[in-house]
């Protein structure tokens, strides 16, 4: 079903310039509730990529999910990130602890089964210049929207900067950006504000 899905939707995808990004399954078993699922296994994406070989076919990478479904002979997160390369069209950036039958979510700043500056470092090291999704933000008591996710915003900035050093200036505007944000609209800000931030970062 899956080639046959393939076999008719890249080829629009092409035409139109849109890039395709499979997900995995969540959580990556091979059966759930007597369902056949097909995206759980490092395998199951060398097999999707190969079934129909475009540029347009790709993979939605999920931190987490690639953790949870590599087996012990296979990369590490990073490792699969640089093998996989430039299918990957899309990031989910959160993590677990457990395995694929038991686990629970982390903080986007707490230790999970990926080593995060690792996985930052690899996806600059692909040329991955797509959208993170700082996926699954938990939420603390008082806070709403699941969509809100400012703290983790916060760390992937961090992470980015870790990874590959930036110009002050750089992360200034960054942070100011993330003070500056309102009703999910970066306001623009004139040179000599981000000046000012300049000076106190």
């Amino acid at each position: 079903n899956l080639a046959v899905f393939l076999r008719a939707i890249v080829p629009v995808a092409e035409t139109a310039g849109v890039m395709l990004a499979m997900h995995p399954d969540d959580p990556p078993l091979s059966e759930l509730r007597g369902i056949q699922r097909v995206m759980n296994t490092v395998g199951d994406y060398e097999r999707l990529l190969a079934t129909h070989p475009s540029p347009h076919n790709g993979i939605c990478f999920d931190v987490s999910l690639f953790g949870l479904m590599r087996e012990p002979h296979q990369p590490s997160v990073p490792g699969l990130i640089r093998h996989f390369g430039d299918a990957i069209k899309f990031v989910h950036f959160r993590d677990v602890v457990g395995n694929k039958f038991e686990h629970v979510e982390v903080f986007h700043d707490e230790q999970g089964l990926s080593d995060h500056v690792h996985v930052m470092r690899a996806l600059k090291d692909i040329g991955f210049s797509g959208v993170i999704r700082p996926d699954h933000v938990p939420l603390l008591a008082g806070e709403e929207g699941h969509q809100v996710g400012d703290k983790a915003q916060g760390y992937y900035l961090s992470l980015i900067h870790i990874s590959e050093p930036t110009r002050l200036l750089s992360i200034s505007y960054a942070v100011f950006c993330l003070k500056k944000k309102k009703n999910n609209k970066v306001q623009r800000q004139s040179k000599s504000e981000l000046t000012k931030v300049y000076q106190q970062v």
